[in-house]
């Protein structure tokens, strides 16, 4: 069976349309394969270390200009 794929989820959970795109992306994972999320309080702990990172996507709530800018330098 391939290994799941990596994919980075940052939003803030504090915010209401944040944590209905963080209830989609459970149900959607859920159905497919096993899967945990880990929230964190700061959306900027949740980046990986994006240059030695090798996921296969990103979802991310550009809202919050610092993690934009934070995933801008890595694009």
């Amino acid at each position: 069976m391939p290994a799941a794929p990596l994919v980075a989820v940052i939003l803030d959970a504090a915010r209401p349309y944040d944590r209905l795109i963080i209830a989609g992306v459970a149900t959607f994972a859920r159905e497919r394969t096993q899967w945990s999320l880990y929230v964190e309080e700061d959306p900027l702990q949740k980046l990986p270390d994006l240059a030695r990172w090798h996921g296969q996507g990103i979802i991310a709530n550009f809202d919050d200009r610092r993690v934009a800018t934070a995933l801008h330098l890595y694009r």
